[in-house]
């Protein structure tokens, strides 16, 4: 596999719907605020409604779109405008998680724990994940082999 090649894996849990649904009811709602500061004239009222907009907005920006990339060294995790990107060698396991919701559970190499939602097609995250040097799939559970510490 070439190492400028990324495979991507969206998440299984859609949250963009809800969180436009509830910014178009915010914004409503925030709209009424507005005039009603202008009207009156209260400075405050409006300073606290346009913060208030900026916070759901940066929240729906970060909630509407979660997909996992692999590439040749990482696991990079994107949610909305945040990326965080995690070392493969840093992967010591990756198990089904107990919890209600489809969660994969990323053990990484100093025993962090990390709930991540399941990507859509679990198996092929799985699966490749798994091709990656140093790691074996073991039914649901991908761990790094004995002869290999992570580095």
């Amino acid at each position: 596999m070439p190492s400028d090649h990324i495979k991507r894996y969206p998440c299984k849990i859609e949250l963009g719907r809800w969180f436009y649904v509830d910014a178009i009811l915010s914004l409503c709602l925030y709209a009424y605020f507005l005039i009603s500061a202008w009207f009156f004239g209260s400075m405050l009222i409006l300073v606290l409604v346009l913060s208030m907009i900026a916070v759901r907005l940066a929240m729906l920006s970060m909630f509407t779109i979660l997909s996992y990339e692999l590439d040749a060294t990482h696991l990079i995790i994107r949610s909305g405008l945040l990326r965080q990107r995690m070392l493969l060698s840093e992967v010591h396991e990756i198990l089904p998680s107990k919890k209600p919701l489809k969660l994969l559970m990323i053990y990484s190499k100093f025993r962090q724990k990390m709930d991540i939602p399941s990507p859509q097609d679990r198996d092929a995250f799985l699966d490749d994940f798994a091709s990656r040097p140093g790691f074996n799939r073991d039914g649901d559970r991908v761990i790094r082999r004995e002869n290999q510490p992570a580095e």
